[in-house]
């Protein structure tokens, strides 16, 4: 009995590490960030630096992409507006900056030893680049 409950514990576990930890997007959450993307004209591969960011930031209300300016975080408290701000915040910043070089790019979005860094920036390029490839492989067009 013990075995099968510590059984469907590391389950859970999983499950729970894989969807939700790891950057699960809910299909109402990806509906209204390709909303965004479309809106934002991006391009495959812009809407694609889209999504692996908000999995790479798998940020809280209010702070979904990362983005941490005052106006971006206006809507904290309801979901579908401030993940659409957010969303339209990156979108915009992927519009600006982004021009097919994720490094440079990443050296903008997410500084590494800037003064709201607590340590995780190292590891941002990196996981977007993972979330970059979940999305490839997964066939995600605008």
């Amino acid at each position: 009995m013990r075995f099968k409950r510590l059984f469907l514990l590391v389950v859970l576990c999983i499950l729970f590490f894989e969807n939700v930890a790891c950057g699960y997007i809910s299909d109402a959450d990806r509906a209204i960030i390709l909303e965004v993307s479309k809106e934002y004209s991006l391009n495959v591969e812009e809407s694609i630096l889209l999504l692996a960011i908000r999995q790479a930031e798998n940020g809280g209300d209010g702070v979904e992409f990362g983005i941490i300016n005052k106006e971006a975080r206006r809507y904290a408290g309801d979901h579908e507006k401030s993940l659409r701000l957010q969303a339209q915040w990156c979108a915009g910043t992927i519009k600006k900056r982004h021009n097919c070089d994720l490094i440079r790019f990443s050296r903008r979005y997410c500084p590494i030893g800037c003064d709201n860094d607590n340590g995780t920036n190292q590891y941002w390029l990196k996981n977007v680049r993972y979330f970059i490839k979940k999305e490839k492989e997964r066939g995600v067009a605008t």
